[in-house]
């Protein structure tokens, strides 16, 4: 009487127990996997791991080839066996890249030279230039470059070539006057290569049209500031 009762209780026992049994196999089965795959896959590290990665410093400067630069030097009008004082300012644009830019900037000189009556006048020249520029990357310690340039001049007054006189007979007329030519320069960021505070020096020489001084050569120290 009691055996069918014993077998349906040992039955129902092992159903109950080979869902359990079941689930602790394959928990013993999964943990064992991780544990292969964690010993076979190396550490990485927290710099390695982008989300644990620090973020970048996305609001310091890097300098580019953009930048405003202005600086005075010793200036030659060699025709003429004069010096001057020459003074640029310049601005420095990059186009589609940071080794080829656009030039836009200001040029002047100031002079004393002995006019057609045979007196020493004092002069000045301002011009307005444009040109293209050919640099090494702007990451480079020292970055050589190399500009072509164009320049529409005045005198003031103009001593040389065909002039006339005010009423007091005093002052030249200033004419239009135009100039080509070239500049070979080299500049570096201060404390760093692509620091926002730069320094340089350039080499200019530009012939100029009209008599009197056909040839304006200057060497100029220039402070900039990328942007």
């Amino acid at each position: 009487m009691n055996r069918p009762l014993r077998s349906s209780f040992h039955v129902s026992r092992l159903r109950l127990l080979l869902p359990i049994g079941a689930v602790f196999l394959a928990s013993s089965l999964s943990g064992s996997a991780a544990a292969q795959q964690a010993s076979i896959d190396p550490p990485r590290a927290p710099a390695d791991d982008p989300q644990g990665a620090p973020a970048a410093d996305d609001g310091a400067f890097r300098f580019e080839g953009r930048g405003i630069y202005a600086g005075a030097g010793p200036g030659l009008l060699p025709e003429i066996g004069e010096a001057a004082l020459a003074t640029r300012v310049q601005l420095v644009f990059p186009v589609a890249a940071d080794w080829f830019a656009i030039e836009a900037g200001l040029l002047g000189q100031s002079f004393s030279v002995t006019d057609h009556h045979g007196d020493r006048v004092d002069s000045n020249v301002g011009a307005i230039t444009t040109g293209a520029r050919f640099a090494f990357p702007s990451d480079s310690t020292l970055r050589p470059y190399g500009a072509v340039r164009l320049a529409h001049l005045h005198f003031f007054p103009d001593p040389f070539g065909e002039h006339g006189h005010d009423a007091s007979g005093a002052d030249h007329e200033s004419h239009h006057r135009w100039g080509a030519g070239g500049a070979l320069g080299l500049e570096a960021g201060i404390p760093a290569a692509t620091s926002r505070f730069r320094l340089a020096i350039e080499a200019e020489a530009l012939t100029v049209t009209g008599p009197g001084a056909s040839v304006m050569g200057q060497v100029v120290a220039l402070f900039g500031i990328g942007f």
